[in-house]
């Protein structure tokens, strides 16, 4: 009988689970790097290169895309989504829309700049050919000065997985620099000269508006973008990169970036840096597919079970003595 019963369950959750495809049936191409979410516009994520997203539980979804607009759609296992069908909102360019997005980036950099340091919860998984080959968690310190950020690394528990010997010049992975560096630049607004970056990078790209979604892209170019929310504050709400063009990542000769998809979730209201984040990578090492998944938010727990204090640096060379094993 309980055989039967976890039978029945394994059964369920299979048929909740289902592929979808976006499809520009008009011009019969797929409709790749689209953003989906659901209908309490939690960001499930992006369609692939052939226009699949697998989804579970939903029975509509929201699109977001530069080129189609907004809208929501009952879900189906291929869902067609012309540009004349799929515009619920008008779809907004020009200088004035850049100008626009820069005045509400300024609002939210100046809440920043109240903020003295924050502590994150952190979680990072490193896999390989569905192994786990490594895994971090902890909490991440913050203290933020006039155009950096200095951290600090709590409660650490690292996972390394004695199959990483089999992957070739698996130390390229170099995860630390997720916490060290990655992490603070990923949050743009604390540091000085990637928010100038930024802003430069608007100012000589194509910026559409979409609602309250700016996009943000290379020429005609969708299949890399990245967008952000604005809330009824003025104030941005959401930021999210699925650019590689703009990682701004400098890579080793035998490694190669070849996904990279970035989603943040701002409180500015609480003068958080940001509420939730989650960054997925995917890289070539020597030919070998390594898939990074890093994710955090905001820690509000006590600060004194905060124990095994290490530095920024300090993490960074227990790190590297732990792949120097390898």
């Amino acid at each position: 009988m309980r055989s039967l019963y976890f039978t029945l369950l394994l059964c369920c959750n299979i048929c909740t689970a289902q592929t979808i495809l976006l499809k520009d049936c008009e011009n019969n191409s797929v409709v790749s790097n689209a953003l989906v979410f659901d209908t309490d516009n939690n960001l499930i994520g992006t369609t692939n290169e052939s226009g699949k997203i697998d989804i579970s539980n939903i029975d509509k979804i929201k699109v977001n895309h530069p080129k189609y607009g907004s809208k929501t759609i009952i879900v189906e296992d291929v869902i067609c989504i012309e540009e004349t069908t799929l515009k619920e909102v008008i779809i907004e360019s020009g200088e004035a829309v850049k100008s626009e997005l820069i005045i509400y980036l300024n609002n939210s950099r100046n809440k920043v700049k109240e903020l003295k340091e924050m502590y994150y919860n952190v979680e990072n998984t490193v896999s390989w050919q569905n192994n786990k080959v490594e895994s971090y968690k902890g909490v991440v310190k913050y203290i933020f000065s006039k155009n950096s950020s200095n951290n600090s690394l709590y409660n650490h528990d690292i996972f390394l997985n004695p199959i990483s010997k089999e992957i070739k010049d698996y130390h390229l992975v170099e995860s630390f620099k997720f916490y060290d560096y990655y992490l603070p630049n990923y949050t743009i607004f604390n540091n000085k000269k990637s928010y100038n970056l930024l802003v430069s990078r608007i100012n000589n790209s194509i910026v559409t508006k979409v609602g309250n979604t700016f996009f943000i892209f290379i020429e005609d170019s969708f299949n890399e973008y990245i967008s952000f929310e604005v809330n009824e504050d003025k104030l941005i709400s959401r930021y999210t990169n699925t650019s590689m063009e703009w990682s701004d990542k400098k890579y080793h000769k035998n490694r190669k970036l070849i996904y990279s998809y970035s989603d943040i979730v701002y409180d500015f209201s609480n003068i958080q840096k940001f509420q939730t984040i989650n960054i997925k990578e995917s890289m070539l090492i020597n030919n070998q597919i390594i898939n990074i998944h890093f994710k955090g938010d905001v820690y509000n727990g006590s600060r004194s079970i905060l124990k095994n204090e290490k530095k920024g640096i300090g993490f960074v060379l227990m790190y590297m003595k732990i792949y120097s094993n390898i």
